[in-house]
């Protein structure tokens, strides 16, 4: 899971209705028996206790938190690929199980680096790095700027939609300041928009820096001290294309987040970044399964999971390992138990199933962005994209198929959760501009209709999840010693085993909605949409 952005959301929530639901239980002999006979009838099939050992052996000690790029994540690949081999799937990229993705990483040197503003009376005040801001490293040993400063609101330019935060604002040669997120008045999908492209957008208006103010609202909702925790010792990773480095602007020669504690605006900025970069590989996971229909078997529905987590960090209470159990070796395992019941049904689904695990999603969603820039299969047969980023690992009401109300994903939903038992229930926090904040997004900036599955709890469950969110998330103490129930995650498999199949065999591919902002801005992206500033992507 990605920054402070992302997290689960737990509440007590009801059925949605919906009318045509009536009909489609009068089809059903029970609500709960299989539509579709290729699936198991119960999910004593699903494996509890399958699931609970992939866990450990990913989210284990042995693994120290699976950082991208690293030995340990390496091992976890050759884990994953052994299980998909094991489970009777085909290698899903070049005849092999890996997808090898160039990276480059760069690393700051705090104690080189600097950033300093000018106060109004003229005072020249250096801040304190990891108290006052914090920044990554850039993607060039050395850069120094220093720049008047400019306020530009949100930073977002959205002419269609009547707002312009730049309107009157000569950013050309300065730093532009700006809030996170984007206004109330904004669409839950422009919000998601807009709120990832500020630095593309900050360089379309001739910035060569930015500073990202952290607000007194934002303090509220999640404190200063996570986003230091989540990016002050974290490397900056990209992927590369050849030599260059994918969606970087070296335009922007200094950037940085400021605290609460200084989030007025400067009149003059000083940023100084020292980095180190090193070049690397971590590779994506690619199984395949082949359909059973002459036609549609040349469509693939791809089912993800990200296997990498934050590493080894600053320790808490003693632990320096970043174990990463729930994020996101619940959903690896998730992948790994789904897989392995799609390759033992007597009869295949009619299209064809990927099971990608991805790298670097921590860092910026980048194993996924390459995989949708460099796909084993032509990127117009992928039809739809399931993410799975946190299996559920206690006992849920119902399900949130966050991304499936954006195209015709939603009905087919609707009739695999029916088929299943389940239940779908609204989004608690649809205003949350959480929907870009893991791999299913990649798919949607290249014209993929996505969702990513969460679940809805009450009770000792409800609890139990809102005390991961509030002390295990992206802490070391996400381990396997925490309490959790793999009867659940054995349910939330047979759930999504009954959506990838519901997809799968439909005759027809997902659609965007008429009108949908995702469908109208990215369509079927035929060039690469408009990139995110990867500082804002992570905190």
């Amino acid at each position: 899971m990605l920054g402070p952005r992302k997290s689960f959301a737990y509440t007590e929530t009801v059925h949605r209705p919906f009318a045509w639901l009536v009909l489609a239980a009068a089809c059903l002999a029970t609500a709960a028996a299989p539509a579709d006979p290729h699936l198991p009838a119960s999910f004593g099939e699903v494996r509890p206790a399958a699931l609970r050992a992939h866990m450990a052996f990913l989210a284990g000690d042995l693994l120290q938190g699976r950082g991208t790029a690293t030995r340990e994540y390496e091992i976890a690949a050759k884990y994953v690929a052994a299980q998909f081999e094991a489970a009777g799937l085909e290698p899903g990229v070049n005849g092999g199980w890996l997808q090898p993705v160039p990276l480059r990483r760069s690393e700051l040197d705090p104690e080189a680096s600097s950033v300093e503003i000018v106060q109004p009376d003229g005072e020249r005040k250096r801040l304190v790095f990891a108290e006052d801001y914090v920044m990554g490293g850039s993607l060039s040993p050395a850069t120094e700027i220093e720049a008047p400063v400019v306020f530009a609101g949100y930073g977002i330019t959205a002419p269609e939609l009547g707002h312009d935060d730049y309107a009157g604002v000569d950013a050309k040669g300065k730093i532009v300041a700006f809030l996170g997120g984007a206004p109330a008045t904004f669409q839950r999908e422009e919000r998601t928009y807009y709120a990832s492209v500020k630095g593309q957008n900050a360089v379309a208006h001739g910035a060569v820096g930015t500073l990202r103010l952290w607000s007194a609202e934002e303090e509220k909702s999640g404190p200063w001290s996570g986003v230091v925790r989540s990016l002050a010792r974290s490397p900056t990773f990209t992927w590369l294309d050849g030599e260059e480095p994918h969606g970087s602007f070296p335009q922007l020669r200094g950037n940085a987040w400021l605290g609460p504690a200084v989030s007025g605006v400067p009149l003059r900025a000083r940023i100084i970044k020292k980095s180190v970069l090193t070049d690397a590989r971590s590779p994506n996971v690619v199984a395949l399964l082949p359909g059973s229909d002459p036609r549609l078997r040349a469509e693939y529905v791809v089912f993800t999971a990200h296997l990498d987590h934050l590493g080894t960090g600053e320790a808490v209470n003693g632990d320096s390992i970043y174990n990463g159990a729930v994020d996101n070796a619940s959903g690896v395992a998730a992948l790994i138990e789904i897989a392995r019941v799609f390759a033992s049904l007597p009869e295949r689904p009619r299209r064809s199933l990927l099971f990608v695990a991805f790298t670097g999603e921590e860092p910026g969603l980048l194993g996924s962005s390459y995989f949708v820039h460099h796909p084993p299969v032509p990127i117009d047969s992928i039809v739809a994209n399931v993410n799975i980023d946190g299996a559920s690992v206690w006992p849920y009401d119902g399900l949130i198929p966050r991304g499936a109300e954006h195209s015709t994903l939603a009905q087919v939903v609707e009739a695999a959760a029916l088929a299943a038992g389940a239940k779908i229930v609204p989004d608690p926090f649809p205003d949350r501009v959480s929907f870009a904040g893991s791999d299913q997004y990649s798919f949607v900036e290249r014209g993929i209709p996505a969702l990513n599955v969460g679940t809805a709890r009450s009770g000792e469950a409800r609890r139990l999840a809102l005390e991961w969110v509030t002390t295990r998330y992206h802490a070391p103490s996400d381990d396997m010693q925490q309490p959790m129930d793999f009867t659940a995650t054995a349910r939330f498999v047979r759930d999504l085993c009954f959506i990838g199949d519901f997809i799968a065999q439909d005759d027809e591919r997902p659609r965007w909605n008429a009108g949908n902002f995702y469908g109208e801005r990215f369509g079927r992206a035929t060039v690469d949409p408009f990139l995110s500033y990867p500082e804002e992507r992570k905190p």
